[in-house]
């Protein structure tokens, strides 16, 4: 689920964020991806930005691996991370976009983030294991399907 953080019938009002998207693992809520408008950020280093966040969250854990906040969904590209911000439970992680080169912030739930990271795994498992045969089903039926109705329309095709 995406949303852009704007209410009907509410006077604009300059936000920094430009888009969320919110991901979900058996209903709930494991993962928000924000992204920063471009113009609220311009000009800002991410020392800035880090700063900002610090005073909200506390002191930041700078970090140097990428991190991949959502290993098979095609919106949220391969991060760079710029500094991380942990508890027991969650994490924040300002991350830049490789793609874009936008400033974010990755959220998630740790134990769910983990059942989901799990779920993924075996999903994309399932799929390298099953999707030849699925593939070959699916042409199989589109081609018995074309000849179904070749034959139909052999028997009343009238010129």
């Amino acid at each position: 689920m995406v949303a852009a953080p704007s209410l009907p019938g509410t006077s604009y009002q300059s936000d920094t964020v430009e888009q969320i998207l919110f991901s979900f693992y058996n209903s709930e809520l494991y993962l928000m991806s924000v992204t920063y408008d471009q113009t609220a950020t311009k000009g800002l280093t991410e020392e800035d930005m880090v700063k900002s966040i610090s005073a909200k969250y506390g002191p930041a854990t700078i970090v140097a691996v990428e991190i991949d906040a959502a290993k098979n969904d095609a919106y949220v590209m391969r991060q760079k991370p710029v500094a991380s911000w942990e508890d027991a439970q969650y994490s924040f992680n300002l991350a830049r976009s490789s793609f874009t080169d936008h400033l974010g912030l990755i959220i998630y739930s740790k134990r769910v983030n983990a059942l989901a990271d799990l779920a993924i795994a075996e999903a994309v498992r399932i799929e390298e294991q099953e999707g030849p045969n699925r593939e070959a089903e699916r042409q199989k039926k589109q081609t018995d399907d074309l000849e179904a109705a070749r034959q139909k329309n052999r028997k009343i095709f009238r010129p």
